[in-house]
């Protein structure tokens, strides 16, 4: 079995657009071929992944908010006539921050004037109507002034710049910080990436892992791959480890190194659990089942 597990912002989809359609219709047509499964490990939510893939988004399985949200590909298609972005329902799992840690950085950032989001899974709420817009508006809800919001069940607070607030945030206790290249700084509870989501997923099983990936919250998956490719100039400290390569951050030099890191599996034998994080993260708690494509 082979297991190819890819980022999506900065290192197969450019410039906050979708992935070019070659890179979708390769990723399609390995999910639908024998023995090989498509992760699509993202800080994005399932509302994105399917505005993206569209109604065959439920071929892939989802590692999204850092790993905080995981959703376990369904293996069948959307019922005719549901919509453009329909998709079936699919199981999901969900790692929160504690809900004190949340109320400490709501606090911290709202007596800051700060602009953040808090996602639910569901939902996010958001300090005004312009934080973070690439998360668009739909099922976007604008915090009232004064008014504090749930602090239960947030997987994943985002701030809207980071400066200043990753070392501030890195010592409290029970979450892990992930600052971004793109200024933005996402939280998540502590033990939670995506390679601790991809073993889970997984539940180890033997398979050979071809990883991509571009940005800090990529590192422990892209270490612990049998293959991993580092798209752009970031992280040159896996530069030495004989696993790894770089390639240009650019649709046709990703889709050129997917393809030859897919035929370079075939000849990698696995040496038992595939992904490991070196964090643990708490169990996670089941969500009732979504739909893996609404927003």
């Amino acid at each position: 079995m082979r297991t190819i597990v890819s980022d999506l912002d900065g290192t197969i989809a450019f410039g906050g657009r979708r992935p070019a359609r070659s890179i979708r219709s390769a990723l399609f047509a390995l999910a639908a071929a024998p023995d090989t499964r498509v992760v699509l490990a993202t800080s994005r939510t399932p509302r994105c992944v399917g505005d993206w893939f569209g109604p065959r988004a439920h071929r892939f399985d989802l590692v999204c908010c850092n790993g905080a949200l995981v959703v376990r590909r369904s293996g069948t298609a959307p019922a005719r006539g549901s919509g453009a972005h329909a998709a079936p329902t699919a199981a999901v799992t969900r790692t929160a921050i504690p809900a004190t840690a949340v109320g400490h950085i709501v606090a911290t950032l709202g007596a800051a004037g700060a602009a953040y989001c808090l996602e639910y899974g569901h939902e996010f709420v958001a300090t005004d109507h312009d934080s973070l817009p690439w998360w668009g508006a739909r099922h976007r809800r604008v915090l009232a002034p004064g008014r504090v919001p749930d602090l239960v069940g947030v997987v994943k607070v985002t701030v809207a710049h980071s400066q200043g607030w990753a070392r501030t945030f890195e010592a409290l206790e029970g979450v892990d910080v992930f600052p971004h290249e793109t200024g933005d700084m996402d939280v998540v509870a502590s033990g939670v990436d995506k390679a601790a989501a991809l073993a889970g997923l997984l539940d180890g099983a033997r398979t050979a892992v071809l990883a991509f990936g571009n940005d800090r919250n990529d590192l422990a998956l892209l270490r612990a791959a049998d293959r991993a490719v580092v798209v752009g100039t970031g992280l040159a400290e896996l530069d030495e480890l004989p696993t790894v390569r770089r390639v240009a951050a650019s649709p046709d030099a990703v889709l050129t190194a997917l393809r030859a890191g897919v035929r370079q599996l075939m000849d990698v034998v696995p040496a038992g659990r595939a992904v490991a994080s070196t964090a643990m993260a708490p169990p996670a708690a089941a969500m009732p089942p979504v739909s893996a494509a609404s927003r």
